[in-house]
C-alpha cells in the first residue's frame, strides 16, 4: 500500500496567540504526504487574516459565516478533505513529530483494515512513563468498549486516525452537541469498528487555552441531559453498554450537579440532586453530600 494522503482538521475559535502551534506541529511532522485544514469558526481576534499571511497555500482554510460550534467545523473540514485517511487536533495542543507515521505505519501493516488506529495522550507537564501507564493497553491490542468506559481518557479527540469514508459512513460529530461530543462519537465508532492501540504518543495537550469546553459549565447546563437522551435513542448501542448505560447516565448527572454547584445555582443544585437521588441516577457520596450542606451556608441569595 502507497503511503495515503492524511487529511489534519483543526477547529479553530479567537485562538490567535496559540493556534500556529498546533499548526506547525502538522507541517513539521515525520509523514510528509499530508493536508492540514483549519476551519474558522468565525474568530472575531484576526485569526483568518493571520493565518493568510502566515501559512498562505501550505494549509486549507476555511470561515464559517457565523460561530457554529467545534463540532460543525471538524464535520466541515471532513467534507472539504482530499484524504483517504483523516484526524483531528485540537487549536491549543500539538502533534508529537512522528504521531501521523506512528498510526500510518500501523494501518498499513495491518492492511485490509477498517477501522482505527489510536495511541495515547500526555499532558504537557507530565512524564512520559505515568502517560504510558494510564493505558494499559500493550501495541497491537483491541480496545473494547467496556474499557474506553472504564477508562475514557484512553482516547482523546487528537489521539485516532481513520478512513473518511468510515467517518461518514458512521454519522461524524453529533452537531447538536457543546459538550462530550467526542466520547459520543468515540461510543458509536467502538459498536462498529475495531480501535487498535499502536502504542505510541499521538499528542500533547496543553492546558493554557481559557475556553475549553470541560470548564464551561454553561455549556454542560445548556445541553441537559441531551448525551444520555441520544445515546438511550441507539438501540445498538443501549444493548452493547449493557449494565454500563447506568454508568453513562449516573456520570451525565454527576457533571451537571459540579456545573450548577460552580455556577452558584445553589437551589437547583439542591433540588437537582434530590431528583438525582429519587430517581436513582446517583447514589449518596461525601462529595455531593458536603456540597448539599455547604450550598446552605453561602451567603450570596441566589446560590
Amino acid at each position: 500500500m502507497s503511503a495515503p494522503l492524511v487529511s489534519v482538521i483543526i477547529p479553530t475559535f479567537n485562538r490567535l496567540h496559540m493556534v500556529s502551534r498546533a499548526i506547525d506541529s502538522v507541517l513539521s511532522q515525520s509523514y510528509q504526504n499530508i493536508e492540514c485544514i483549519v476551519v474558522d469558526d468565525f474568530s472575531s481576534d484576526g485569526t483568518v487574516d493571520f493565518l493568510r499571511e502566515q501559512y498562505n497555500d501550505q494549509i486549507l482554510l476555511f470561515q464559517n459565516l457565523q460561530n457554529q460550534d467545534k463540532s460543525y467545523s471538524r464535520n466541515r473540514g471532513i467534507k472539504h478533505s482530499n484524504g483517504e485517511l483523516i484526524c483531528f487536533l485540537d487549536s491549543d495542543d500539538e502533534l508529537p513529530p512522528n504521531s501521523i507515521q506512528d498510526r500510518i505505519l500501523f494501518y498499513i501493516d495491518k492492511q485490509p483494515f477498517i477501522g482505527v488506529i489510536f495511541g495515547f495522550r500526555k499532558n504537557e507537564n507530565e512524564s512520559l512513563e505515568k502517560a504510558i501507564s494510564k493505558v494499559r493497553l500493550k501495541a497491537g491490542d483491541q480496545l473494547s468498549l467496556e474499557q474506553y468506559i472504564e477508562n475514557p481518557l484512553i482516547l482523546s479527540t487528537n489521539s485516532f486516525l481513520l478512513s473518511k469514508n468510515s467517518m461518514l459512513k458512521h454519522g461524524m460529530y453529533n452537531e447538536s452537541f457543546g459538550n462530550k461530543e467526542d466520547v459520543e462519537l468515540f461510543l458509536r465508532l467502538l459498536v462498529n469498528l475495531p480501535f487498535i492501540y499502536c502504542g505510541k504518543q499521538s499528542t500533547i495537550v496543553h492546558a493554557d487555552a481559557s475556553n475549553r469546553t470541560r470548564d464551561n459549565n454553561i455549556a454542560i447546563l445548556n445541553q441537559g441531559t441531551k448525551f444520555s437522551d441520544t445515546i438511550s435513542s441507539n438501540s445498538e448501542l443501549v444493548n452493547a453498554l449493557g449494565k454500563n448505560m447506568k454508568k453513562i447516565v449516573s456520570n451525565e448527572y454527576e457533571e451537571i450537579l459540579r456545573a450548577l454547584y460552580y455556577t452558584n445555582q445553589g437551589k437547583k443544585f439542591r433540588q437537582q440532586y434530590a431528583r438525582g437521588i429519587k430517581g436513582k441516577k446517583i447514589n449518596h457520596s461525601t462529595k455531593f453530600l458536603k456540597r448539599y450542606i455547604i450550598s446552605f451556608l453561602k451567603i450570596n441569595s441566589s446560590f
